[in-house]
C-alpha cells in the first residue's frame, strides 16, 4: 500500500517513449521542479492494519525506537568526529546498525512478501470460485423462472377453459332461465288475455244495438243542426258582405266629396283674390272721380250724385238678387244631373242583384245534391276504415311484444357490452399501469448506474436552488463530464491504467462502472473518509489553540474533483491534474486511506517536531518542520494536507481499481467570494442529500417499492384480461340473441307495414271522402250565403232606385222655381241699370273729365260687382260641397256601423257552429266508444287465443333449454379438476422462494431438477466463501507483517543513508590526513617515510547496499520547491521490479 500527496502541482509533461517506469517518474519530477522524498506508509489492508498493530505494539515500536536512536546516534557522531579514526569508528558503528537493520529488514520482507503472494493467489481463487457460484444461481434462478413460466402458461391455459366451460354453462343456464322466464311470461300473458276477455265482455254489455241505433240517431240529429248553424252563419256572413260593399260605395262617395270640397275651397279662394283686385281698382277709380268732382258746383254735384248713388244702390241689389237666383238655379239644375245619374245606377245595380239571386239559388240546389251523394260514401268508407284498424291493432301488439323481447335482448347485450367494455378499460388500465412501472424501473436502474452524475443531475431538477449551490452543481457536472471524455493515452504513462476492463476504453472515468469512483457505492463510501478526517482534524494534538482546524466542509465540486482524481491516480498510479490546493492518493486502503496519511506520517512529524524541540505547531514552526522532513528525505504532506486550512473545503473519491482513495482540499474563503460563490455542506448535509436521493432511486413512486408495484400490476392485469375473456364470450352471447329477436321484430313490423298500409289507405279514402263532405257542405254554406246576400243587395238596390225617384223630383221643383226667381231678379236688374245710366248721364253733364272719370268708376264698380258676385257663386258652390262631404261621412259612418254589427252576428254564428259541431263530435264519440268495445271483444278473444299457443310453444323450448344443463355441468367439473391441478403447481412453483430454495434446499419432488441446480449453487457458493475465508486470511496476513516490514524498510533505508555519510565522511578525512602526511614527506622528515601509512576503511557492502547505494547517489537532494531524486522504482502489483536492493516495493511520492 502506498500514499501520495500533492500541493499546487502542475500538468505533468511527457517523456520519453520506452523509458523505465524509475526513469519517467524521475524525468517527470525533475521537469515540474518538485520534490519527491520518499515515504513508504503501511501496505496492510486498512480495515486489519490497525487490529495488526493494537495486537503486536510492543515488538514494533521496540525495534522503531533502537533503529531510530541508533540512526540519530550516527548522525550526531559524523558531526561531532573530525579525525579519520573518530570516523572510522563511526563508520564501524553505521557498518554495524546497517548489519544488523539489513537483517532485521530480510527477516520482515520474507514473511511479508510471501504474504502477499499468497493473498494475490488467494484472490484469484476466490474471483473463480465467485464466478462460477454467481453462474449457477443464475443457473438456478433461471431455471425456476422458466419453471414459473411453464406452470403460470399450463394455469393460463387451465383457466381459459375452465371459463370456456362456465360460460357454456353459464349460457345454458340463463338459456333456461330466459325459457322458463318466457313460459312464465306466456302463461301470464295467458291469463291476463283471458282476463281481459272477460273485462271486453263485461265492458261491452252495454253496447246492444238498441244503444247503437239510439247514438247514431243523436248523431244525425246533430248533423241536421250543424247543417242549420252552418246556413245562419253563411246568412251572417252574406249579410256582412253586403255590409262591406255599402261601406266601400259610402268610402268612394266621401272621397269624392272630399275632392269637390277641395276644388271648391280653392274657386273660393280664386274668387276672394279677385274681389280684393276690383275693390282695390273701384277705390282707385273712386279717387279719380272725387278728384274731377273738384271742378264742379258743389250743389249741383250734390243733387246729381244723389242720384246716381240712389241708382247705383238700386242696382247692386239688383245684380245681387240676380246673381242668387243663377246660384240656385245652377245648383238645381246640378243636383237634377246628379239625381238622373243616380236613378240610372239604381235601376242598373237592381238588375244585376236580380240575376245574381236566380244564380245563387240554382248553385245551392246542385250543391245540396252533391252532398247527399259524398255522405253516403263517407259512411261506406268508414265501415271499411274499422275493419283494418282492428287488424291494425293485433299487428301493433304483436310488434310491441317483439320489440319487449328485443328490448330485453339489447338490454342485456348493453349490460354485458357495459361489463365488455368495463372489463377492457381495466385491462388497459390494468396494462397502462404497467407499462408506466415498467419504464420507471429501467430509468431508477439508469438513474442508479449514473452515480455522482445522475446524483448532480438529480439535485439540479430540484426547485428553490440558490446561486451558489447551482454554480456548484454545473462545476461539478463539467468536471466528472469532461472526465469521461478524457483517455489515459493522453499521459505518457497512461499505459499504467491498462489492467482496466477493455470496456472502459482505457477512460478516466466511466459512468455506470460499478467500480469506478463515480459509482453511487463508492460515493457512500467517500463520506465515511471524509467524517473519519474530521474526527482526525478535531482530535490532532499538533493542530490546536490559533492552529485548531474546524471541520472540513465539502460540496459537489469538490466531490466530483476528488473523484475524477481517484480515477486518475488509480489508472496512473500518480498524480496527474490538481484542480485544488493540495491532493493525497493512496493505493492499497479499502477502508480508511487516513493510516498512510496519517498514522504514519504523524509519528515522522512529531519526531522530528521534537528533535526540533519544537512545543508548539504555528505556520512559522509548521514549515519548519516540513522543511527538516524535506532535507531528511522523508514524507509528513499527506499528514499536513489534511490539516491544509482552518476553514476549508474537501472532497474525497474512491474506487475498487488499486484501491484508490483521492482526497483534495482548499481554502473555503477561496470559493465563497464575490468572484467565486460556491454552496457548501457539512459531511452530515451532503450525506443527507445521497440518502434522499437513495431514497428517490429506491421508491420513485411512493412508499410502496416499484418492483412491489410491478408484481401487483402484473397480477391485476392477469385478472382483468381473465374478466375480459368471460365477458367477450357474454357479450357474443347476448349479441347472438338479439340478433335473433331482432329478427322476430323485423317480421312482425313487416306484418305491421302491412297492415298499416291498409290503415293507411283507408284512412286516405275516409279522408277523401270526408273532405267531398266537408266541400260539399261548405258549397251548400256558400252558396246559402251568396243566394241571401244576393237578395238582400236586391232588395236593397231597389229600396235605392226609389230613394233616387223621389230625390230626382225635388231637384226638379228646385230647378223651376230657381228659374222663375232669375226671370224676376232679372228684370230687376234691367229697370235699375236704366235708372242708373240716367243718373251717370245727368252727373256726366256737369264736366267731360267728370263724365269720364264717372265711367271709368261706374266700369270698376261693374267689375267689382262681377268679381262679388262670382265669389258668393262661389261660396254657394262651396257651402253645397261642404255639406255633400259631411253628408257623405255620415252615410259612410252609417255603413261601418252597419257592417260592425253585421260583424256581430257572424261571429255569434260561428259560436253557434261550434257548439252545434262539438255536440256532433261528442255523438259521434259516443257511437265510436259503443262500436269500439264491440271491437275490443273481438281483439281480446284473438289475443287470448294466440297467447295460449305462445305459452304452448314456450313450454316446449323450456324442456329443450333444460336438457343442456347437466353436460355443460359435467364439463365444467371435469375443467375444474384439471385447473385446479394446474393452480396447484403454479402456487407450488411461484411458493418457492430463489432464497430460501438457495440456502435450504426444494422439498417438493415435482421440482427436483430445479433443487439439484439449487444444490449446485450451494455447493458452488460453499467453495466460494471457503475461498474468500482464505483470501481474508490472507489479507489478515499480510496486514500483520505490513508494518514491521515497513518499518524495517524505513530502518534500512535509512541506516544504508547513515553507512554512505559515515564512509564519505571518513574517505574525505582519511585523504586529507594522508595528503596532509604525504605533504609532510616531501618536506623531507625522514621519519615520515618509516611511517606506517593508514589503510582506509572500506564500506563492506553486498549486493542489495551496492543497489542502494546506487540509487541513492542518483537522487538530487534540494530544498522546498526544487527538484529531488527518486530513491526507488514504483511497484505495484504486478507493475515492475523495484530498485530498492532487488525487492518489490510499494513506494510513495510526496510532491510539494
Amino acid at each position: 500500500m502506498s500514499a501520495k500527496h500533492a500541493c499546487n502541482a502542475q500538468t505533468y509533461p511527457r517523456t520519453k517513449a520506452g523509458a523505465s517506469p524509475a526513469a519517467k517518474a524521475a524525468s517527470l519530477v525533475l521537469a515540474a521542479g518538485l520534490a519527491l522524498p520518499t515515504v513508504l506508509p503501511t501496505l496492510a489492508h486498512a480495515q486489519n492494519a490497525s487490529n495488526t498493530q493494537e495486537s503486536t505494539p510492543s515488538l514494533h515500536k521496540a525495534t522503531e525506537v533502537n533503529s531510530r536512536s541508533t540512526a540519530a546516534l550516527i548522525r550526531q557522531s559524523l558531526q561531532n568526529a573530525k579525525t579519520a579514526a573518530e570516523l572510522q569508528a563511526v563508520l564501524a558503528a553505521a557498518q554495524e546498525a546497517y548489519n544488523q537493520s539489513e537483517a532485521e529488514y530480510d527477516k520482515a520482507a520474507a514473511p511479508y512478501n510471501n504474504a502477499a503472494s499468497n493473498r494475490d493467489a488467494a484472490a484469484q481463487t476466490y474471483s473463480n470460485e465467485k464466478s462460477a457460484a454467481n453462474q449457477a444461481r443464475d443457473n438456478a434462478d433461471a431455471a425456476l423462472a422458466s419453471e414459473i413460466e411453464k406452470a403460470q402458461a399450463a394455469a393460463d391455459t387451465g383457466e381459459k377453459e375452465l371459463a370456456s366451460a362456465r360460460t357454456t354453462l353459464s349460457n345454458a343456464k340463463s338459456n333456461a332461465a330466459e325459457k322458463q322466464k318466457a313460459y312464465d311470461e306466456a302463461l301470464n300473458k295467458a291469463t291476463e288475455a283471458n282476463e281481459a276477455l272477460a273485462a271486453a265482455k263485461e265492458a261491452a254489455k252495454e253496447a246492444t244495438p238498441e244503444a247503437l241505433a239510439e247514438a247514431q240517431q243523436k248523431s244525425s240529429e246533430a248533423q241536421v243542426a250543424l247543417e242549420k248553424a252552418t246556413s245562419n252563419l253563411s246568412q251572417a256572413q252574406s249579410e256582412l258582405k253586403a255590409a262591406q260593399a255599402k261601406v266601400n260605395e259610402a268610402k268612394a262617395e266621401s272621397d269624392q266629396t272630399q275632392q269637390k270640397l277641395t276644388a271648391a275651397k280653392t274657386a273660393k279662394t280664386n274668387a276672394d283674390n279677385a274681389v280684393t283686385n276690383a275693390t282695390a281698382k273701384l277705390n282707385s277709380a273712386k279717387a279719380a272721380l272725387d278728384a274731377a268732382k273738384g271742378g264742379v258746383s258743389e250743389d249741383a254735384l250734390a243733387a246729381a250724385q244723389a242720384k246716381v248713388d240712389s241708382a247705383q244702390a238700386e242696382l247692386s241689389a239688383a245684380r245681387e238678387k240676380q246673381q242668387n237666383a243663377e246660384g240656385a238655379l245652377s245648383a238645381a239644375n246640378s243636383s237634377v244631373s246628379t239625381a238622373e245619374a243616380d236613378l240610372a245606377k239604381a235601376n242598373s245595380a237592381v238588375a244585376a242583384k236580380e240575376k245574381a239571386a236566380t244564380d245563387a239559388q240554382i248553385t245551392l240546389d246542385a250543391a245540396k245534391k252533391t252532398a247527399t251523394a259524398a255522405e253516403n260514401d263517407l259512411a261506406s268508407a268508414k265501415m271499411e276504415n274499422a275493419a283494418v284498424i282492428e287488424a291494425k291493432q293485433r299487428a301493433d301488439e304483436a310488434v310491441a311484444t317483439a320489440q319487449s323481447e328485443k328490448g330485453k335482448a339489447d338490454a342485456a347485450v348493453e349490460q354485458a357490452k357495459l361489463d365488455k367494455t368495463a372489463a377492457d378499460s381495466a385491462v388497459s388500465a390494468a396494462q397502462a399501469e404497467v407499462d408506466r412501472i415498467n419504464p420507471e424501473i429501467n430509468a431508477a436502474n439508469e438513474q442508479a448506474k449514473q452515480g455522482s452524475l445522475g446524483f448532480v443531475n438529480w439535485m439540479l431538477s430540484q426547485e428553490n436552488l440558490t446561486d451558489e449551490q447551482k454554480n456548484d452543481l454545473e462545476r461539478a457536472k463539467q468536471v466528472i463530464e469532461k472526465a469521461t471524455t478524457e483517455s489515459f493515452d493522453k499521459y505518457a504513462y497512461g499505459d499504467r491504467a491498462s489492467f482496466m476492463p477493455e470496456e472502459r476504453n482505457n477512460m478516466v472515468t466511466v459512468i455506470g462502472d460499478e467500480k469506478d469512483a463515480t459509482s453511487l457505492a463508492n460515493l457512500k463510501k467517500s463520506i465515511g473518509i471524509m467524517k473519519k478526517i474530521n474526527e482526525l482534524r478535531a482530535s490532532d494534538d499538533n493542530f490546536v489553540g490559533d492552529m485548531k482546524r474546524n471541520p472540513s466542509l465539502t460540496n459537489f465540486y469538490f466531490m466530483a474533483v476528488a473523484q475524477t482524481g481517484a480515477d486518475r491516480g488509480a489508472g496512473l498510479r500518480d498524480h496527474s491534474l490538481l484542480q485544488v490546493n493540495c491532493e493525497n492518493l493512496a493505493f492499497g486502503y479499502t477502508d480508511d486511506p487516513t493510516i498512510g496519511w496519517h498514522k504514519k506520517e504523524k509519528r515522522t512529524f512529531d519526531q522530528i517536531k521534537g528533535e526540533l524541540g519544537i512545543t508548539v505547531i504555528n505556520e512559522a514552526t509548521l514549515q519548519q518542520i516540513k522543511k527538516e522532513a524535506n532535507t531528511r528525505n522523508v514524507v509528513v504532506g499527506h499528514y499536513t494536507n489534511l490539516f491544509w486550512a482552518a476553514d476549508q473545503l474537501m472532497g474525497v473519491g474512491f474506487t475498487q481499481y488499486r484501491t484508490t482513495a483521492c482526497y483534495n482540499a482548499s481554502y473555503l474563503s477561496n470559493y465563497q467570494n464575490k468572484y467565486s460563490k460556491y454552496a457548501s455542506y457539512t459531511i452530515d448535509e451532503f450525506e443527507a442529500f445521497i440518502d434522499a436521493y437513495q431514497e428517490y432511486l429506491d421508491n420513485p413512486g411512493g412508499a410502496v417499492s416499484l418492483d412491489q408495484q410491478l408484481e401487483a400490476a402484473k397480477a391485476a392485469l392477469a385478472k382483468a384480461q381473465t374478466k375480459q375473456s368471460s365477458a367477450g364470450e357474454t357479450l357474443s352471447a347476448k349479441e347472438r340473441a338479439a340478433t335473433t329477436a331482432q329478427q322476430n321484430v323485423e317480421l312482425a313490423q313487416t306484418k305491421q307495414a302491412e297492415a298499416q298500409s291498409a290503415v293507411e289507405a283507408s284512412e286516405q279514402s275516409v279522408s277523401e271522402k270526408q273532405k267531398a263532405v266537408n266541400a260539399a257542405q261548405d258549397a251548400i254554406t256558400q252558396a246559402i250565403q251568396a243566394l241571401n246576400e244576393a237578395n238582400a243587395q236586391l232588395e236593397q238596390a231597389k229600396s235605392n232606385v226609389f230613394a233616387k225617384q223621389q230625390a230626382l223630383a225635388a231637384a226638379k221643383k228646385d230647378a223651376s222655381a230657381a228659374e222663375a226667381n232669375l226671370a224676376a231678379a232679372k228684370g230687376e236688374t234691367e229697370a235699375a241699370q236704366s235708372k242708373k245710366n240716367a243718373a251717370d248721364k245727368e252727373l256726366a253733364g256737369l264736366s267731360a273729365e267728370l263724365a269720364q272719370a264717372q265711367e271709368a268708376y261706374d266700369a270698376a264698380l261693374t267689375a267689382r260687382e262681377s268679381a262679388v258676385a262670382k265669389q258668393n257663386e262661389a261660396a254657394g258652390k262651396l257651402n253645397a260641397a261642404e255639406s255633400d262631404a259631411t253628408d257623405a261621412a255620415e252615410a259612410l259612418e252609417q255603413a261601418e256601423a252597419n257592417a260592425e254589427a253585421k260583424q256581430g252576428e257572424v261571429a255569434k254564428a260561428e259560436q253557434e257552429a261550434a257548439n252545434v259541431n262539438s255536440k256532433l263530435l261528442s255523438a259521434q264519440g259516443e257511437f265510436t266508444r259503443l262500436n269500439g268495445l264491440v271491437l275490443a271483444v273481438e281483439q281480446a278473444q284473438d289475443k287470448a287465443d294466440n297467447a295460449s299457443t305462445s305459452a304452448a310453444d314456450a313450454k316446449l323450448e323450456l324442456d329443450t333449454a333444460n336438457t343442456a344443463i347437466p353436460a355443460a355441468e359435467a364439463t365444467v367439473a371435469q375443467r375444474e379438476q384439471e385447473s385446479a391441478a394446474f393452480a396447484d403447481t403454479l402456487a407450488a412453483v411461484e411458493a418457492i422462494n430463489a432464497n430460501d430454495a438457495y440456502e435450504s434446499g426444494i422439498t417438493d419432488t415435482r421440482f427436483a431438477d430445479l433443487d439439484a441446480l439449487y444444490a449446485a449453487a450451494r455447493e458452488a457458493q460453499t467453495k466460494a466463501d471457503a475461498a474468500k475465508a482464505e483470501l481474508e486470511a490472507a489479507e489478515q496476513e499480510v496486514g500483520r507483517h505490513s508494518e514491521h516490514y515497513v518499518e524495517a524498510l524505513l530502518n534500512y533505508q535509512e541506516a544504508a543513508e547513515n553507512l554512505h555519510a559515515a564512509q564519505a565522511a571518513y574517505d574525505a578525512a582519511l585523504a586529507k590526513e594522508l595528503a596532509e602526511q604525504e605533504a609532510a614527506n616531501q618536506a623531507g622528515s625522514a621519519n615520515n617515510a618509516a611511517s606506517p601509512t593508514t589503510t582506509p576503511a572500506k564500506l563492506q557492502l553486498n549486493g542489495k547496499q551496492a543497489n542502494a547505494s546506487q540509487a541513492n547517489s542518483a537522487s538530487p537532494k534540494t530544498g522546498d520547491n526544487k527538484a529531488a531524486g527518486t530513491f526507488a522504482a514504483l511497484a505495484g502489483a504486478g507493475a515492475g521490479a523495484a530498485l530498492l536492493a532487488g525487492r518489490k516495493l510499494r513506494r510513495t511520492k510526496h510532491v510539494k
